[in-house]
């Protein structure tokens, strides 16, 4: 199941990371706008949540890499 949701979150995971990336150089080179401002926060509020669900979903790998130490 895990595996499953993985396939999911793993590739929405990356777009969010570009789409904040991308946005914050428009923002850094380019002329700020507030549809910018609030693509760029929509876009790391969804990346955070990602990455939690992330971490959740691979728990007992990183449970594991800790054991062995």
């Amino acid at each position: 199941m895990n595996a499953k949701l993985l396939k999911i979150v793993n590739p929405l995971l990356g777009l969010s990371f570009l789409t904040v990336l991308t946005v914050l150089g428009f923002l850094k080179f380019g002329k700020v706008t507030r549809a910018l401002v609030e693509t760029h926060e929509i876009a790391g509020i969804v990346f955070i949540a990602l990455l939690i669900i992330h971490i959740f979903l691979n728990r007992r790998w990183i449970i594991n890499q800790f054991k062995k130490r």
